[in-house]
């Protein structure tokens, strides 16, 4: 079992202990927003370059739209690569 799966079966059993014929009515509303919150973010890839392990998310429009292209025309695959590599803070190399 993974994380998101773990946070997914904790929702189920908090919300069924938070239900309206519960004891526990609205104990539980802050935690379940909680994993709500986290169980709608798109799930991270989990990303090890030069010995340095993170989870990686994908860019976001803004952050594509701000990065620092070369001129039409000059850039090779390898310049495009690298590019998206350094946005993702995982090294590559001009």
């Amino acid at each position: 079992m993974n994380l998101r799966e773990a946070a997914q079966q904790a929702l189920e059993v908090l919300t069924t202990f938070n239900a309206d014929d519960s004891v526990f009515k609205g104990e539980f509303d802050q935690e379940i927003t909680a994993l709500r919150t986290a169980l709608a973010e798109p799930e991270q890839e989990f990303v090890c370059s030069t010995g340095l392990c993170r989870y990686r998310k994908p860019l976001t429009d803004e952050e594509i739209d701000a990065l620092p292209l070369p001129p039409s025309g000059t850039a090779t695959v390898r310049d495009i690569v690298r590019l998206i590599e350094r946005a993702h803070g995982i090294g590559g190399e001009a």
